[in-house]
Parts: structure tokens; C-alpha cells; sequence
């Protein structure tokens, strides 16, 4: 669904949420994130930084990439438009305005698109195998979540390695438990993609599919990568993802600079060596060395570069 939120939901830490667009719109357009073009736009006074975003008709050449993730669209019936809904008091105001349906007029059905995963928690083997997931693909979302159900497959302990807050349409959800998974998969064409210690947020969440989701793939995985999302209701879909682009090690809000907002970041995530960060912290470990420390400090004074561009992997 897509959504305008009166009044906007306050996450703290100078992040609000105002509006989501959501399938209604990336069903019927395929959607380029490039994070190597930053935009700015100025808010009460606050400049907001974010990638640029494209939306192209269907049928467009897509910009260069290197992996592409296969998608499959998934939901309770086949959907092909946004429609209004009217509630059934005055007729009028709709409900769901722009949920996804058959056709306009019907009952929303909603929809989404999901990909593989897999995930193993220690040594791989005939009694530990990968656990393959079948998640949800979020453009949206900056964490990526399984369920309590797939935290249980993977024997994972009662005792979370981090905790979050998490801010959404809802509201914020204090506390949340998370873990650092110790291997990660995401097939591709072009290459699977792997990661280590990779972090998830538990939570159980309503499957359009019925049922709970296994879970989100968001893009925090993707964070330094140019995404192109490329839906389809009748053919295959695709998650393309580019190389991963050269940002200076200390860009915290990936801005392609380093200056006083980066300082400003590291200096509360400052905690000195052999303390591993809060996963809020974790790009500020410059040095990835498992600590936000005055190496990192030393790596942003070396980067510092001001309102011009950071030299492209500065302090890696």
C-alpha cells in the first residue's frame, strides 16, 4: 500500500516519516536508487540527503549493472491496478485508495515481490543445514528482518547480540531483538553475493501471501550499490544491483562528502577500542577493526573534505 502520513511520524534523531510509496506505484514502473547521485532538499530549515530516484516505463533499458537478483511476484490473487476502495459509511472517503486490486472497482488484494535467501547460523553441515528463505523484497526498508520462526531454525540464542528501535508507518517499536547471522547468501545472475555476520532484526510480520513473511531483504545489504527495481506481473523480475561504489571510508550518511555531519556521528558513536559498536555504528568503523575509536577519528581527519567530494576510497 501506498500511504501519506498527517502528521508524519517522528523516529528521532532528526528522521521522520511523511508518506511511503509503495507496490501500487513500483508494480507499474521500473524504479532506478542511485546512491552515486546523491540529492538535497532543504526541510524546516534541515538539509535532507538521499538518492536520487527514477522511475521509468516499463520496457526501459536499465542502467549498467553487475548482479542481477531474480524476483517473483507473489500475493492472494493476481493484481494489476491501484484502485479506490470507498468505506461502506458515506460512500466517499476511500478507505485504501491506492491498495492493490484485480481490477478497479474489487476488493484490495495486495502483492509483493520476493526473493531467495539463504542463511546458515555456524558450521554448515548434515545436522546445521542452510536454511533457504523465501523473503520480501523492500526498497524501503534500511534493516532486513526474519521471523521468530526462521531465528528458531537457525538456533539462534535466547539473548539478542544488539537491540533497535524501529520506525515505521505504525509508529516506533522499542527494542527489538537482533543478531549478526554468521553467513549469508543472496543467488544471482552475474554471481551469488555473501556476506559475513550480517545483521537481522526478529520480527513476525503479515505475509501478503497470508501467513507470517520469512522475512525482509532490505538495503542494508546494498547500501553502496546503484539498485534497479524491475517488476513484472507476467515474466520474470529483477533486482539489479551495480559494483559496489567508492565512498570514503568515514562518508557515514553516504553523501559522497565527509565533513562536520560525518564528524558529528562518529563523535557520538565514539566508544574507544575493544568495544564493539551498536549496529547503528557500524559503517563509522573506518578501519574495521570491531571498534568506533580514535583510528576512526584519525582515518576522518585524513578524508575530511568539506562541501567538495571525498576522494573516492579515502581510508580503505
Amino acid at each position: 500500500m501506498s500511504t501519506v502520513i498527517v502528521p508524519f511520524v517522528d523516529c528521532g534523531d532528526r528522521e521522520w516519516i511523511t508518506a511511503v510509496m509503495g507496490m501500487p506505484f513500483l508494480s507499474f514502473y521500473t524504479s532506478v536508487i542511485r546512491v552515486d547521485t546523491p540529492r538535497r532538499v532543504i526541510v524546516d530549515d534541515e538539509v535532507i540527503v538521499g538518492p536520487d530516484v527514477e522511475f521509468l516505463p516499463p520496457g526501459s533499458a536499465v542502467p549498467p549493472f553487475t548482479r542481477a537478483v531474480a524476483m517473483e511476484f507473489g500475493g492472494l490473487f493476481p493484481v494489476t491496478t491501484a484502485s479506490f476502495y470507498y468505506d461502506f459509511e458515506d460512500l466517499e472517503t476511500p478507505t485504501a485508495p491506492t491498495t492493490m486490486s484485480f481490477f478497479a472497482g474489487t476488493l484490495p488484494t495486495g502483492g509483493g515481490f520476493f526473493a531467495t535467501l539463504q542463511l546458515v547460523e555456524g558450521e554448515p553441515g548434515p545436522t546445521n543445514p542452510v536454511q533457504t528463505l523465501r523473503v520480501l523484497v523492500d526498497t524501503g526498508a534500511q534493516a532486513s528482518i526474519i521471523s521468530r520462526a526462521v531465528a528458531a531454525n537457525l538456533s539462534l540464542p535466547f539473548e539478542p547480540d544488539f537491540r533497535v528501535d524501529a520506525c515505521g508507518v505504525g509508529g516506533v517499536v522499542e527494542g527489538l531483538p537482533g543478531y549478526f547471522v554468521d553467513y549469508v547468501k543472496i543467488p544471482a545472475l552475474g554471481d551469488a553475493l555473501e556476506f559475513s555476520q550480517a545483521p537481522f532484526v526478529v520480527v513476525d510480520l503479515p505475509s501478503p501471501e497470508l501467513g507470517t513473511l520469512d522475512g525482509i531483504l532490505g538495503m542494508n545489504f546494498f547500501w553502496n550499490r546503484n539498485v534497479t527495481f524491475e517488476p513484472s506481473l507476467l515474466s520474470s523480475s529483477f533486482l539489479y544491483l551495480s559494483d559496489p561504489i567508492p565512498f570514503a571510508a568515514s562518508d557515514a550518511n553516504v553523501d559522497l562528502r565527509v565533513n562536520l555531519k560525518d564528524l558529528t556521528s562518529l563523535i557520538e558513536c565514539l566508544e574507544g577500542p575493544d568495544v564493539s559498536p551498536v549496529v547503528e555504528c557500524l559503517n563509522l568503523d573506518a578501519d574495521e577493526n570491531g571498534s568506533v575509536d580514535m583510528k576512526d577519528l584519525t582515518i576522518l581527519q585524513n578524508c575530511f573534505s568539506g562541501g567538495a567530494p571525498a576522494a573516492a576510497n579515502c581510508g580503505r
